[in-house]
């Protein structure tokens, strides 16, 4: 975090599981820096590209999927 900071990146999308580690980020940077914790595939490519992939179909080919959804299959 502190390497995009100096890089000049102020938003991060990270890993829900990461959160916790933006306690140990000085408040100066923190003050500067937008971070985005998501839990799935999808919520990420939400945010990072405005992609809703339930809008999207899962089989190029047209066939049913069945009760697969992104979320019950990428998690990060």
């Amino acid at each position: 975090m502190l390497a995009a900071h100096r890089a000049g990146i102020r938003i991060i999308i990270m890993s829900e599981r990461n959160r916790k580690d933006v306690q140990d980020v000085p408040e100066e940077v923190c003050s500067e820096m937008e971070f985005i914790c998501v839990a799935t595939v999808e919520e990420l490519l939400e945010r990072a590209l405005g992609l809703k992939l339930d809008e999207l179909p899962l089989d190029p080919m047209g066939g049913a999927m069945g009760n697969v959804t992104p979320s019950s299959v990428f998690q990060i």
